[in-house]
């Protein structure tokens, strides 16, 4: 996991923070990557009874990162689009959903478009 999630288990909890205050927690797809680690860590580890996602700073989270400059193909392709769309946003989120431990989202100031994923 890089700086833009930050990762921590305390009395049995464990507390995944968005870390990108700066953007208002905008996601781009490599944090999108780390917040997948950080869920499946908090799922397998056996102590954790408990997850909470949080967004450091003003707001928990601005959306998707437009600015972000995420590499894309010379050509954009209805393919390559459902691609990215079907696994960091679908099957990320659904994986997040189904981890068999209750998880809590500590919602604070804007929680916009892809926010309202997490």
């Amino acid at each position: 996991m890089g700086e833009q999630i930050l990762y921590e288990v305390k009395d049995r909890v464990a507390v995944i923070s968005l870390n990108r205050p700066e953007v208002a927690n905008a996601q781009t797809m490599d944090l999108l990557d780390d917040l997948d680690a950080a869920w499946s860590r908090a799922a397998d580890d056996e102590e954790v009874r408990v997850i909470v996602l949080r967004g450091n700073g003003k707001h928990f989270s601005a959306g998707h990162d437009l600015k972000s400059g995420a590499p894309a193909p010379e050509k954009l392709t209805l393919e390559w689009i459902y691609t990215i769309e079907a696994r960091r946003y679908l099957e990320y989120c659904l994986r997040w959903r189904n981890v068999p431990k209750p998880s809590i989202a500590s919602v604070q100031g804007k929680c916009i478009a892809g926010g309202l994923m997490l």
